[in-house]
């Protein structure tokens, strides 16, 4: 396969998907805690909460990281390497994860880093050892254009 450093509005587009998903997993989690808690509301400033939240955005992310791809990377033909080209271990994902936090808060300047960077890459990328790219469709057989014959067929008569 050959792999493409991803472009920036691919990232964007992979990342605009993504948190749809993540905004629906944090719901769910929140509603089957307001469930567990008879209906109430958690508590503003719960540290544990917003670990929890961050555990399951985690989860979600680090599981679809090491498979290679998160849903949003799927759609956009985006991989996650290591810098070596190799699948990454969950130390990977987890440095990823929390570089991409800061990265992220920052108005997003960490994303933008890699309209400039010479290899493309967002800070969380750099700093975790990762790279994200791309991977060009290739036609299936199916789908590729078939030639036309160079003789048409000679249909025999009988005169």
């Amino acid at each position: 396969m050959d792999l493409q450093p991803a472009k920036f509005w691919r990232r964007i587009a992979a990342l605009l998907y993504d948190s749809l998903i993540a905004l629906g997993l944090l719901m769910f989690t929140s509603i089957l805690l307001v469930i567990a808690n008879r209906g109430h509301a958690i508590a503003p400033g719960q540290w544990w909460f917003t670990c929890l939240l961050l555990a399951v955005l985690f989860a979600y992310f680090g599981t679809c990281w090491l498979r290679g791809q998160t849903i949003g990377m799927y759609t956009w033909r985006l991989h996650i390497v290591t810098a070596d080209q190799q699948p990454l271990t969950w130390w990977h994902a987890a440095m990823r994860f929390g570089y991409a936090c800061p990265a992220l808060l920052c108005a997003g300047l960490g994303l933008w880093w890699s309209v400039w960077d010479k290899d493309h890459l967002a800070w969380h990328d750099r700093w975790s050892g990762t790279a994200l790219k791309y991977a060009p469709a290739t036609p299936s057989p199916s789908r590729r254009k078939s030639t036309p014959a160079t003789t048409p067929p000679t249909v025999a008569t009988n005169e």
